[in-house]
């Protein structure tokens, strides 16, 4: 089975870190659901000066985390990205912890470079 995008929400650029005096950095966030039922989500990261994107930089996961405590957290398709954002556990809580696989990961990267503008927030859009 090729794998291919079947929906996907953009909530644009959600943070701003760095000095803001000489830099900016400013994060991203998009989430992807597969054909294969995997939800990935893609941040960009991007160190910005006068305007000028300096560094960028993307890592893609599963939005999901199994606890030591027995908890887990899964991001749900189209939550409030603050809602999910503020339930991250820190990593050393974190019991088990599966990476995307590379086909997975050319997958939303092809989709998100042709398909994705970093700055328009969306809502869910069905392909």
């Amino acid at each position: 089975m090729s794998l291919n995008v079947v929906k996907y929400i953009n909530y644009g650029w959600v943070l701003t870190g760095g000095d803001d005096k000489f830099y900016e950095d400013r994060f991203y966030w998009s989430f992807y659901e597969l054909n294969n039922k995997n939800i990935i989500e893609l941040e960009l990261f991007e160190t910005v000066e006068n305007d000028i994107t300096k560094f960028s930089e993307y890592t893609l996961n599963y939005p999901y985390y199994e606890l030591k405590n027995g908890l887990q957290i899964k991001y749900k398709f189209g939550q409030d990205f603050f809602k999910w954002f503020d339930s991250l556990p820190p990593f050393n809580s974190v019991k088990s912890y599966k990476y995307p696989t590379e086909l997975e990961k050319k997958c939303v990267m092809n989709f998100y470079k042709n398909n994705v503008v970093k700055e328009n927030k969306t809502n869910i859009i069905i392909t």
